[in-house]
């Protein structure tokens, strides 16, 4: 067990590279502007974005029994915009690890999650907002932050170079 507190983004992009991009960290959230928690980002929160030159990106954040702390790759962009934190990264080629996460991604299953130390955490507990969330690592994980949103899944065939864009809405199983 590790001593980071976690929190869920958004569905992450993994292209025929190894590029991976999305939002590790949205603001609001899917439930009254909050996620499952009761809490949210907001644009006043607080990243520390400059702490680290790069983030390392994990799996479940280093809690999968088969992959445990292997870093899979590393985030080197990191940018706050209107939506949240906007993360560009790479996963590691030569990763044991790689072709499964790509796999995974294929199928549409593969989300982001933020990790922060929670020493460093800083919340409103009247309004549920997170005030300070400084990001040490980036994680891809099967759990999606909005079990409500669409996903939009692009699949490129390189025989006849077309792209198919098929939207899909998870639907709460609880």
């Amino acid at each position: 067990m590790t001593d980071t507190i976690t929190r869920l983004g958004e569905k992450a992009i993994i292209d025929e590279e190894g590029n991976v991009s999305g939002w590790l960290a949205p603001f609001g959230g899917p439930f009254n502007g909050k996620d499952l928690e009761g809490e949210f980002f907001s644009p006043r929160t607080e990243f520390a974005l400059s702490t680290y030159p790069a983030l390392p990106i994990m799996y479940a954040h280093g809690r999968d029994p088969e992959i445990e702390d292997a870093k899979v790759g590393s985030v080197a962009i990191k940018e706050i915009r209107d939506r949240g934190v906007w993360v560009q990264g790479q996963l590691d080629k030569q990763s044991q690890y790689y072709d499964v996460i790509r796999e995974l991604a294929a199928k549409a299953d593969v989300y982001w999650s933020s990790g922060a130390a929670p020493k460093f955490i800083k919340r409103d507990a009247k309004s549920g907002e997170i005030r300070k969330w400084p990001i040490i690592e980036a994680t891809l994980t099967l759990i999606p932050a909005n079990p409500l949103a669409e996903a939009t899944v692009k699949e490129i065939t390189t025989t006849t170079e077309t792209t198919t864009e098929t939207t899909m809405t998870i639907e709460d199983g609880g």
